[in-house]
């Protein structure tokens, strides 16, 4: 990944064993990083208080407030679960916003697919 990403209005970074969403409330604990995308991360964290795997999906900061794919997912989440279709969408669990040294960002929580 380039580096450059990381600076005002882009990445979040992270480290292994970061706790999400802060150190007060450490539901999220990350254990790996799966990749980046051009508007996100995306890492591997187990769910403190479900204790299961999902996955973190950290969005830049300067679509946090306006990313179309996360409305989209949260909204598909609020569906019917047992819509005949539902097991074929990821499912968003939780999200929140975190701030860091590069802005807010939107963090999605989702099963680990794969």
């Amino acid at each position: 990944e380039n580096i450059d990403g990381y600076k005002p209005g882009g990445y979040h970074p992270v480290h292994l064993g970061d706790t999400f969403p802060s150190r007060d409330n450490p539901r999220y604990r990350v254990l790996h990083k799966f990749g980046v995308g051009s508007t996100s991360t995306a890492w591997l964290a187990k769910d403190a208080v479900e204790n299961h795997w999902v996955t973190l999906k950290i969005v830049i900061a300067d679509l946090s407030s306006n990313n179309g794919e996360s409305a989209i997912l949260e909204w598909l989440s609020t569906g019917p679960h047992d819509h005949p279709g539902a097991k074929h969408i990821v499912q968003v669990h939780d999200s929140f916003q975190i701030q860091g040294p590069n802005g807010t960002h939107r963090v999605l929580v989702m099963d680990v697919l794969g």
